[in-house]
Parts: structure tokens; sequence; C-alpha cells
């Protein structure tokens, strides 16, 4: 591919963990790949020759100091558009990596270029705005090879590098290292031309950001104090740009990097607050979080949704439920639970989707080591706060109370279910009616059945009373007695797909209940999809076609047993024998 092959032109090679490659492009295109040398030494190269010297100004402007002799390299370039006209629209710079509205012309130098660099230029600006960094990438090393990289201006710099930060955040470990060192070689390129210095805080945060992800902290901190001296006050992007670590799990480090850009002049936010609490969260440590919670309520920073979900989650961990209780109503009650009324109904139901999964942590600590009524408080709960209860709640709360053997309810929550028209996955009715199997529900176990495609399909709607031997109008159990029966809807709509694992688990309670035919076709249909027929579900099968008076199909099955070393029951084959 081109992109294949714009490496082998300019080899920036993997960037090591103690060494950054120094590479540059030749005028004449030719690549050179000079010898290693340490980051620092690297960094400190670099800063010499794009970043101004300490300079004290008011806030949010740059002084460049001037020499009474010849100007110094630092010093930015005149800008002058009187010579020739914009060829391109302002709007053709992308937003979301300009940091100004100019015209492409603002960003030459006042001799006009050849018709060759504007093509290049465009198809630069092109990327940008697609976000592609192959077409960007070749695209920059064309104008490098033509020698036109003194056109080049800061922005495009800032836009270069931040395309190459998102890039290697969402890459592999070998493109990782190999877009830092296209990020190098950008750097190297644009320090070698001596054209431009750093004007814009936008080109320090990504110059920062770049040696951050190197490894180089102390030059990076060098930066930041250069920006600060220059009136930059640090940000949001200040701070993304120190806790974007690869593999960072340090909450302390963030506490200490948010005092120290508090010292700065920086204005902490909800979004600093978040992070940090679920940094706390991740590594369980509740001094953190409860200092996040404090230095909120201090500078009246409300809390958000998602820092009472990281507050909640870690109670959670450390089994504190009647503190996450509390906390959870707490965030019932906030500001940040309540939705605006007239918020669309689409951007309603991810906010709901994120309590769900609130409650649902919730909800799996107290199946663990809390009373089943807690778990129902929960669940009234959220029915008076308008909370979705979503399938996968249900889901979990049947299989934990099945692991329970808690068959009361476990039913009860398979009702509520039902009623609400949750959409439970294969699993859970498998555990469904293997706890049904296991107390003898006859009943509740027909009526999961009935609601399977596959029973529509075989005519399965009503119990087979009409045989000498069926149980189907004895009395129920006792566990079935605690269960009410009117409360289970009867929705043809709402089929289940039968599995060959949930037939074997109806297979032994039919046969109980000697619904015979039903019993023969799951066993069929079992067969057919491959699963192992346990024992005793083949003398299932053959003991119901005996009470059918089919021997010869039970003679048939019984012989295929055989053939694969499948064992029946001596009663059985004794039927047989008669």
């Amino acid at each position: 591919s081109n992109f294949a092959r714009s490496r082998l032109a300019y080899d920036t090679s993997p960037l090591l963990l103690k060494t950054i490659p120094d590479l540059t492009v030749s005028r004449q295109g030719l690549a050179r790949e000079l010898p290693s040398i340490e980051p620092r030494r690297a960094a400190e190269q670099l800063m010499a020759t794009l970043l101004p010297p300490p300079c004290v100004s008011a806030k949010g402007s740059i002084s460049s100091p001037v020499m009474n002799t010849a100007p110094v390299p630092w010093e930015p370039l005149t800008i002058s558009t009187s010579s020739f006209a914009s060829p391109l629209p302002s709007t053709s710079i992308p937003s979301a990596l300009s940091t100004t509205t100019s015209s492409p012309a603002s960003q030459l130098e006042r001799i006009s270029p050849s018709a060759v660099f504007y093509r290049q230029y465009v198809r630069l600006l092109v990327g940008f705005r697609s976000m592609d960094l192959e077409v960007v990438w070749n695209t920059y090393i064309h104008i490098v090879r033509s020698g036109h990289i003194t056109h080049l201006r800061e922005t495009t710099l800032t836009n270069l590098l931040r395309l190459i930060i998102r890039t290697s955040l969402f890459s592999s470990a070998v493109d990782y290292s190999f877009h830092l060192g296209q990020a190098w070689a950008v750097l190297h390129d644009f320090a070698r031309s001596g054209h431009i210095v750093v004007t814009q805080q936008e080109t320090y945060h990504a110059i920062i950001q770049i040696l951050v992800l190197s490894k180089v902290p102390d030059a990076a901190r060098q930066v930041y104090q250069c920006m600060l001296s220059h009136g930059w006050s640090p940000t949001l992007e200040t701070f993304l740009c120190f806790m974007r670590v690869p593999r960072l799990q340090d909450e302390r480090y963030l506490g200490k990097l948010f005092r120290a850009l508090v010292e700065h002049g920086f204005e902490p936010t909800a979004e600093v607050y978040t992070i940090i609490a679920f940094a706390a969260k991740r590594n369980i440590n509740m001094r953190t979080m409860s200092w996040v919670l404090h230095d909120m309520e201090r500078r009246q920073v409300r809390p958000t949704g998602q820092i009472y979900a990281a507050q909640i989650q870690l109670l959670i961990r450390r089994n504190y439920r009647r503190k996450a209780y509390e906390a959870l109503l707490r965030y019932l009650c906030s500001d940040a639970f309540r939705l605006p009324a007239n918020l669309p109904h689409t951007l309603r139901t991810p906010s709901r989707g994120m309590r769900t999964s609130l409650f649902q942590n919730l909800v799996r600590n107290y199946l663990y080591k809390s009373p089943p009524n807690w778990v129902g408080g929960i669940i009234e709960l959220m029915d008076d706060f308008g909370v979705e209860i979503f399938g996968s709640l249900f889901n979990y709360i049947i299989q934990r109370f099945v692991q329970r053997n808690d068959f009361v309810n476990t039913v009860y929550y398979y009702q509520m279910a039902m009623e609400r028209g949750a959409v439970l996955s294969a699993n859970t009715f498998r555990d469904l009616a293997f706890i049904m199997r296991v107390n003898d529900s006859f009943e509740l176990g027909w009526e999961l059945f009935t609601r399977t495609e596959f029973a529509a399909r075989h005519g399965f709607s009503h119990p087979e009373t009409d045989d000498p031997h069926s149980q189907a109008d004895s009395e129920p159990s006792d566990i079935s007695d605690q269960v009410d029966m009117e409360l289970l809807p009867l929705d043809p709509h709402y089929p289940v797909e039968l599995d060959g694992q949930i037939a074997c688990e109806f297979i032994p309670l039919f046969y109980r209940f000697s619904q015979y035919r039903a019993v023969i076709a799951l066993c069929r249909f079992a067969w057919d999809t491959g699963v192992h027929l346990y024992p005793p579900i083949p003398s299932h099968m053959v003991s119901a076609y005996l009470y059918l008076d089919q021997k010869q199909d039970a003679l048939r099955w019984y012989r295929l047993f055989l053939s694969r070393g499948i064992t029946l029951d001596s009663i059985v084959i004794d039927q047989l024998a008669s």
C-alpha cells in the first residue's frame, strides 16, 4: 500500500523506550536516519529551537524578545496576504483540528509558493477533515521533499501532532511506537527549518503530550513551565495531556497533578474530578474518593452521575452496602439524576442505560450477601424513580436465585419479567427449566415449554390427560403452591428459542408427568442438535415409545443407542424383551 511504501521512504523505525530516533528528510527527498540519542537531549534540542525563551507577558498574548542585533531564530515571521489571494475558503480548515478561522493563505509566506504546494496543501486539509493519517502523512512527506515545509505554519504543526496522537492512542503496540516516531520526525523537521516558534497553547499541549507518551516527564514539565512563563494558565486540556499515560493506574499521581495545576490558576471542572474518582474506584481507594467529594463541595462543583456511580461502585466493592444505598438515594435526589423534560427520547435512553447498569452492580452485591427482600427494595426504588429495568438485570437476578436454589423468588422475578416484556437470555431459560425440573413444578415447566416455537409447531398447547397413567391432573407440589399461577401471562407472540440443553431439562420433568409425546419430540430434537443425551434420557425415550404402543420405533432407537455406546435402564430392556 501507499502507507507501507511511505514507511520505507520515510523510515522512522520503532521508538524504543530509552532512545528516540533523530530522523529528517532532506530537501532532495532522501531519507536519512541519524544515530539515536537520549530522549532528554532530543527534547532539549527541540525546545531550544521551537520554544521561545521564558518571557512574562499578559495572559493570552505572546511577546517574543528581539535582541539589539539580528532577529533571533524564534522571532515570529511577519505574514502578509496582500500579494496573493486565498485559494480556499476559510471553512476548509476542519474545526475539530484547527485553532484559527483564518484562510490557508494566512499560513503562507509573503512569497507565493508554487501551484504544486497548493495542491498538496488542499490534500492536507482534506486529510485533516477526514482524520485520515495515511493521507496526511503521505502529503506531508511530499511537502517536505519538495522543500515547501517553510510555507507550513504553527497551526499545521499542531493539527498534525494532534492527529498522530489521536491515532496512536487507538493503535497496537507496534503502530504506537511507529506513530511516536512520526511525531518526533515532524518536530525535528520543523525545528530544523527554523521558520516558526510556538505561540499557541494548543501547540504547547501537543508537544507536552508527545513528551509524556515518550516517557520524558522532565522535558514535559519544562515545556509546561515555558507555557506558564508566557502567560498561559493551565486548562482541562493541560490536565489531560499529563494524565494520558498508557496504563495509568495510580490515582495519587492524578492528585499530585491536580494540586500542581491548581497552584498555577487551574480551575477544576467536574470532568477532572470524574477522572480522579474513577481512578480511585479502580484501585479501591476510599481516601481519594472522600477527598474528591469534599473538594467538590468546597469549590461548589456539582457532582455528575459518573461521580456518583464511581462512589457507589467503590462502596459496593468494599461491601459497604448500607452506605452504597445511601449514596444511591443522594444520587436519585440530585440534579445529576433528573433529566430535562424536553430532552428527546433518543438522548434519554443512554442515560437510563447507565443508571440501569449502576443498579445492576448494586443488585449483584446484594444477591451475594444480603436477604432477597433487599433486591426487591432496589427494584421498587427503580420503579419509583422511573428507571427502566432491562432484561439483563432480570437475567442476572433469576440466574442468581437459581444458583441459590430459591424457587419462590426465581419464579417471582420470572413472572415480573414476563409481565414487563423483558427479553431473557437462553441461559436464563435453561436455568428456569432446571429449577422447575428439580422442584417438580410441572405446571410452570409446561407453561414455559408452550412459549417455544417448537411447541407451537408440534401442536403442544395443553398437557395430555387422556392417558391412564397421566399424572397431569395430580395435585401440584408444596413448592408450587407458593407461586401465584394467575400472574403468569400467556403471550403467544413472545416465543422462547429452544435449544438442546433446555430440551434435556424438560424431558425428565415431562416423563415424570406422563407427557410421552412431548418426551419423544424433545428427545429427537435434542438428538438432531447433537446434544449428548445423558442417562436416563435415552431410557425415557424408549419407554415413552413403549407406553404409546410403538414397539418398532422403541427397538429402532434401542439399537441406535447401543451402536453409539449408550446403555439403557434394565427395566426398559425387560419391557422390550417382553
